[in-house]
């Protein structure tokens, strides 16, 4: 930067556009929660539901060394504790993806 100049701004976000994204996301995803959450279970969600209820029902060190999955237990952990907040019902748990997504939404508009 040479003398005089000034220096870069930092754009802001108007409250509108920070809003805009997440509100929309919520809304859509949940007009489709309220017309898909009562649906069972599909592909290997059923699966996937027991071993956050098997996290959920007292997470261990044994737990924690035997449970017999491929993936890490990052994702069973905070699923387990998300439905001991709002309920171990298929609809509750799916809802964990909307709220993450609309605060991704939000932290993004505002970058």
């Amino acid at each position: 930067m040479q003398t005089g100049e000034n220096p870069p701004t930092r754009r802001t976000a108007s409250p509108a556009r920070t809003l805009l994204l997440p509100g929309l996301y919520i809304l859509i995803m949940t007009a489709s929660w309220l017309f898909t959450g009562h649906l069972p279970p599909w592909g290997d969600e059923e699966h996937y539901l027991q071993t956050v209820r098997l996290f959920a029902s007292g997470i261990s060190v044994e737990l924690l060394r035997t449970y017999e999955e491929m993936t890490t237990p990052l994702t069973f952990v905070v699923y387990s504790l998300w439905g001991q907040a709002v309920g171990l019902q298929t609809d509750r748990l799916r809802l964990l993806s909307v709220v993450l997504a609309a605060l991704t939404c939000g932290l993004l508009a505002n970058s």
